[in-house]
């Protein structure tokens, strides 16, 4: 047992030596390819250390997925974009032409993140602020994060107005004609719908699923929800009309375009809608009306199915991205962009470890 146990430990001996020594003389060589220039910008060269320093500084939800080149040269082209615009932002910011609130930023990031902004204040809760403050350390970087984002794009549409209003940047009838139909699979009217009925507070009823049948029954048979809604009383239900537009971006509906969506005139449904403050005007003044979480039973007034846009529905939007792409094109060449595919390294080594880079004039 004692000559096995020495002679695996002189192989594992053996298998380092011969494993290090190789290592030891490349060492050299990974440090001269972390200094090859992938791309100019501004008269600076930004090595390949310098992009694998970037690549690792992206937020853990942001790091981008890279199996290609063609990927490496993606995420290359918007490192060097946000970049520019930042240069440009800081301009701006110096001249008193652009600005961006703190709270503006902590909105951006709530909407980004919003599980991560829970649970943030689910442990502000719970946690005593010693225990917190590392959390809120993370989470205020992480707004700085936005708030420097927020800076550059506004740089770029402060530039692209001036530009605008002086008539140096415009888009030909040509330019809409062909990123319409390069992106008109992907460009629809949003799903609109209008509706009446009974919405019925879950915490207003033992058995919200027996009056939700009952509610369904009386509205087939021709009812009207607002006399149903008040032989309930305030307190057991409430009347809802209301027209509403199937943006994807509210997973609070999501329940309610589940049954909604692809509906016709006339249909009687019912639906989960959750705690809603829903703004309406009432005797021309505008109140915010609180709904609780509800069974809503109701009926299709109107309903107007997604679309595809056509081209001059589809203009306003085309419009911004042709003319943020022009702006694009013309700050990379006022900053003398150049990109050297062919100095790409290889996105499968991006698992090695990388001495820190610096900028080569």
């Amino acid at each position: 047992m004692s000559n096995y146990s020495n002679s695996r430990s002189y192989l594992a001996a053996l298998a380092a030596a011969i494993f290090v020594v190789p290592l030891l003389a490349t060492c050299g060589v990974i440090t001269e390819k972390s200094r090859i220039r992938v791309a100019k910008v501004g008269g600076e060269y930004f090595t390949r250390g310098d992009l694998e320093e970037a690549i690792r500084d992206f937020p853990a939800e942001e790091k981008p997925q890279i199996r290609t080149k063609g990927d490496l040269r993606v995420v290359l082209s918007e490192i060097i974009d946000e970049s520019i615009k930042r240069g440009q932002a800081t301009a701006l910011i110096e001249q008193g032409k652009i600005n961006v609130a703190r709270q503006e930023a902590e909105v951006q990031y709530i909407m980004r993140y919003p599980e991560k902004s829970m649970q943030f204040l689910q442990l502000r809760d719970v946690l005593p602020e010693s225990d917190l403050k590392p959390y809120e350390e993370d989470r205020e970087l992480a707004i700085d994060r936005e708030e420097e984002r927020m800076y550059a794009d506004r740089a770029l549409i402060h530039l692209i107005n001036e530009a605008v209003q002086n008539g140096s940047l415009k888009v030909s009838e040509e330019q809409y004609v062909e990123q319409y139909e390069l992106r008109k699979g992907q460009m629809y009217t949003f799903e609109q719908i209008a509706i009446h009925g009974v919405y019925l507070p879950l915490d207003a009823h033992e058995d919200w699923s027996a009056e939700v049948t009952k509610v369904l029954e009386r509205m087939n048979n021709g009812g009207d929800p607002r006399k149903i809604a008040e032989t309930y009383g305030e307190d057991k239900a409430g009347y809802l009309e209301v027209g509403l537009t199937n943006q994807g971006a509210n997973p609070k509906f999501t329940m309610f375009w589940q049954q909604a969506s692809e509906s016709e005139v006339g249909d009687v449904l019912a639906a989960f809608i959750p705690d809603w403050q829903r703004t309406a005007t009432v005797a021309g003044q505008t109140e915010t009306i609180p709904i609780p979480d509800s069974q809503l039973v109701f009926r299709v007034t109107q309903y107007v199915p997604a679309r595809q846009k056509t081209l001059e529905e589809a203009k306003p939007a085309l419009r911004s991205s042709v003319l943020f792409a022009q702006m694009m094109d013309r700050l990379r060449e006022q900053s003398g962009v150049e990109i050297y595919d062919e100095n790409l390294p290889d996105p499968g080594l991006y698992d090695i470890a990388m001495p820190s880079p610096s900028f080569d004039k």
